[in-house]
């Protein structure tokens, strides 16, 4: 087993054991709170749980690695640092409703980029993974990008965090660019499903890495692209994403650029 392998295996434990947690708590969590005094910006329990498993096993097995979580945030980090990075639940909002698109997030990433990665989401047990070279994953059956090849036949997904300004645009935008728009809420499955081919793209108005840190690797072996808004590949300080089968890409920064 090489040691991408070894990587992978661990986030694929740690995110099995945190659904657990995550499944016990879905649709009736407890302790929901704001973060930042902002209504759109939830935490619950159950988040702060997951998180601290997960630093708990990778830790264990990795004490000189460095972790960045959406919860407890991240240690101060070097260059050369191996960084694992975990968002316990992506879709926190659809995860207090009992809305089963949500999931948990872990990724190791070098000073290059993604080496492993994890999407799992507990309550339909569906997983997907990937080590760096080794193909994309869906409940291990290998997965492939879409290959449309125009945005305006695109059936494509659409999200803006937690900025309603930033919604009144993007939305609009794309209803009138694409075939067919739809949101969802977790930056993570959106993503993905972008890698299996069930989206051709999607893209996202505001994020953090957490959480497209794992998807941004299953979608490049699945054969796709996920960048920033000015073409940048995804970094620890990603704000927005393009994501999509590749054959879109070009042309869809060409449009997100005119939102500005």
């Amino acid at each position: 087993m090489n040691t991408n392998d070894q990587y992978l295996k661990t986030a694929l434990q740690a995110a099995k054991q945190a659904g657990e947690i995550f499944k016990a708590s879905f649709g009736r969590p407890r302790q929901v709170k704001n973060k930042n005094n902002n209504p759109r910006d939830l935490v619950t329990e159950a988040d702060l749980k997951i998180e601290k498993l997960i630093r708990s096993i990778v830790g264990r097995r990795f004490p000189a690695h460095k972790i960045i979580g959406e919860e407890f945030g991240a240690a101060e980090i070097n260059k050369s640092d191996l960084v694992w990075i975990v968002d316990p639940i992506d879709g926190t909002t659809n995860f207090i409703q009992g809305i089963p698109f949500c999931c948990i997030s872990i990724a190791l990433w070098d000073s290059k980029g993604p080496l492993a990665g994890v999407v799992y989401n507990p309550i339909t047990n569906t997983l997907y993974h990937a080590a760096k070279g080794k193909g994309a994953y869906c409940n291990n059956k290998l997965i492939h990008v879409s290959k449309t090849n125009s945005v305006k036949d695109s059936y494509s997904a659409v999200s803006w965090g937690r900025t309603w300004q930033m919604g009144r645009k993007i939305m609009p935008f794309f209803i009138r660019n694409m075939r067919k728009v739809r949101t969802f809420g977790s930056v993570a499955l959106e993503t993905c499903y972008v890698a299996q081919g069930s989206f051709d793209s999607f893209i996202q108005g505001r994020l953090s890495i957490w959480d497209v840190a794992a998807a941004a690797l299953i979608l490049a072996e699945a054969g796709g692209r996920a960048t920033d808004w000015q073409g940048k590949a995804v970094s620890r300080q990603v704000k927005n994403l393009v994501a999509s089968n590749g054959r879109l890409h070009k042309e869809l920064l060409k449009l997100v650029n005119n939102l500005y």
